[in-house]
């Protein structure tokens, strides 16, 4: 009888975490930190997926630990990068932006700047801190705010 009880306990709580996790993962869907739109003139990695140039949007679910950071092709609204940096830094200044360098012949975004939320969110660590040679030949991207 016992056995059965810790069971049935162990069943309620389960249910219970369950609901409480899709109730979190939908609030933080509809109450997005940041919304942004971009448009890639060129191939680029982010983390790692490849984003095709076209136009994108891009939501910050979380600025806490771990970011996600949801990008969204913006004609079919199809999901095509979750990311989810685990570097981030303070920053205040500048526009949003994505910072783009290059690894051998591949562009990749190593960095989402949104001083909105006063952060840096760092995807590719070397090339933000300009350890490689590419880093200095960084492109800018501008992210448009953008309200849902």
């Amino acid at each position: 009888m016992k056995l059965r009880n810790v069971l049935n306990a162990t069943k309620v709580v389960l249910c219970a975490a369950l609901l409480l996790a899709t109730l979190s993962a939908s609030s933080a869907k509809a109450q997005s930190a940041f919304n942004g739109k971009f448009t890639l003139t060129e191939n680029a990695y982010w983390g790692h997926e490849i984003l095709p140039a076209g136009d994108y949007e891009l939501s910050i679910a979380t600025t806490g630990l771990p970011s996600i950071v949801v990008v969204r092709d913006a004609t079919t609204g199809k999901e095509v990068a979750k990311l989810f940096p685990q570097i981030r830094e303070l920053s205040i200044k500048g526009e949003s932006e994505l910072l783009i360098g290059t690894r051998g012949k591949q562009s990749v975004i190593y960095s989402l700047r949104v001083p909105a939320l006063g952060m840096v969110f760092i995807s590719d660590p070397d090339l933000a801190r300009g350890a490689e040679k590419e880093a200095r030949n960084a492109r800018v991207v501008p992210v448009i705010v953008a309200s849902k």
